[in-house]
């Protein structure tokens, strides 16, 4: 998906509300994230709980199952019966083999619908989080989690950065939701597109572990500005990396008193010794 950019003077005169208020005119109201949500996404803002809430995998394993018998069943109509009287054991070996590989094709992973329900489920989950956090802007009983996420909030008004910070993730996950659910909702993917747990499982991975986390942000490194999740400020950034150095030291002095205590130890035994 292609990089959401947001003119947030296409909304609102920064310069304007700033003269007007001073250092209060950084500070914009919700509904302005609603506009900018709406363009950005083709409906009302009211209407994307409603959309998120009805959308989902649709096919059945049965309407699946049934269109790739069929196609397997088209596919074959025009294949003559291949004479291998003239093939070495090796290529009669190698036919067979790619038979059996393109007839696992039109074969139906029932963890392939587990996968499609459980990544739109996360997605679903998220945006749905994300436009409670613009509804209860204002809300005292949000504030906890508003100064959690480093949104800057002053009465009924969001700071206009973080309301740029709220946009991205919510029309990321609609957009993205549309798209799976296409994806999921045509019958022609299952040709192409298979998830195996046993697969997953050589790798050590589950379900989970292909489907986006449910939350407001992810607190790694490598996700700091990751797609459908609030983007970390630079005071949670520097947070994330003064923790992570706290534990690292305190790593580290167990470690040398560890290695303190052995090497004491050891000294009284060559002691006893000698």
């Amino acid at each position: 998906m292609k990089k959401i950019d947001i003119n947030i003077n296409k909304y609102v005169d920064l310069e304007e509300i700033f003269a007007l208020y001073g250092e209060y005119g950084d500070y914009i109201d919700k509904y302005i994230i609603y506009s900018i949500c709406a363009d950005n996404l083709g409906i009302s803002f009211s209407e994307i709980r409603d959309y998120v809430n009805s959308a989902g995998l649709k096919l059945t394993e049965e309407e699946i199952t049934i269109f790739l018998k069929d196609k397997e069943k088209e596919d074959n109509q025009d294949n003559t019966k291949e004479d291998n009287s003239n093939k070495s054991k090796s290529q009669i070996f190698a036919d067979n083999f790619m038979k059996k590989l393109k007839a696992s094709t039109y074969e139906l992973n029932p963890t392939t619908l587990e996968y499609f329900n459980m990544y739109l489920g996360s997605l679903k989950q998220n945006a749905i989080n994300l436009v409670n956090l613009v509804e209860n802007i204002g809300n005292d009983e949000y504030k906890e989690i508003f100064d959690s996420l480093d949104i800057d909030i002053i009465g009924d008004k969001i700071n206009y950065d973080d309301a740029i910070r709220l946009c991205k993730p919510i029309i990321y996950n609609v957009l993205k939701i549309r798209k799976m659910e296409k994806k999921a909702n045509n019958k022609e993917t299952y040709l192409t597109f298979s998830v195996s747990k046993e697969y997953l499982g050589r790798d050590g991975l589950s379900l989970s572990d292909i489907c986006p986390p449910i939350g407001y942000q992810l607190m790694t490194y490598e996700a700091i500005s990751e797609d459908g999740y609030i983007e970390l400020t630079d005071k949670q950034k520097r947070n994330m990396i003064e923790k992570a150095n706290e534990e690292l030291s305190m790593t580290m002095d167990m470690l040398s008193e560890l290695n303190y205590g052995d090497s004491k130890r050891l000294g009284y035994i060559n002691k006893k010794r000698n």
